[in-house]
């Protein structure tokens, strides 16, 4: 497995301004209660603006999304720290179905390449910001 440093896709000192919706952290935490304990989640959202009794309701800003990815591998380590966000991407994934892609797309989107359901996802996504 790799280190914080060299997780892949997170860049430790990179910036952004970019946003991201709330399901990540909700379910991030959820995993982390599961799995280890309040103490241990509350631990993982210290750097962050969240508490067990204030998490985000709303777009979050990325920054501070990393801050607790880098958390929860400092706290946990790799491979712990890699099945607890597996686990919270599967809930994303599932409250995403559950809750923001209509039915009907679902069921164009798995006729249709893998490619293709993709490019329509991220396509669909991006307009809506612009």
């Amino acid at each position: 497995m790799t280190s914080v440093a060299g997780a892949p896709g997170v860049r430790p000192h990179a910036r952004s301004s970019g946003r991201i919706g709330p399901n990540v952290i909700l379910q991030t935490v959820a995993v982390i209660r599961e799995r280890f304990g309040d103490a241990a989640a509350a631990g993982v959202l210290a750097d962050t603006p969240w508490r067990l009794d204030r998490l985000p309701t709303g777009m979050v800003v990325e920054a501070d999304v990393r801050s607790m990815v880098h958390a929860t591998l400092r706290r946990f380590g790799d491979d712990a720290a890699h099945q607890v966000m597996d686990a919270a991407g599967v809930g994303t994934a599932h409250y995403l179905l559950a809750n923001r892609i209509p039915k009907i797309a679902q069921v164009v989107m798995k006729l249709a390449p893998a490619s293709v359901a993709l490019r329509v996802l991220l396509t669909s996504r991006s307009e809506e910001h612009t």
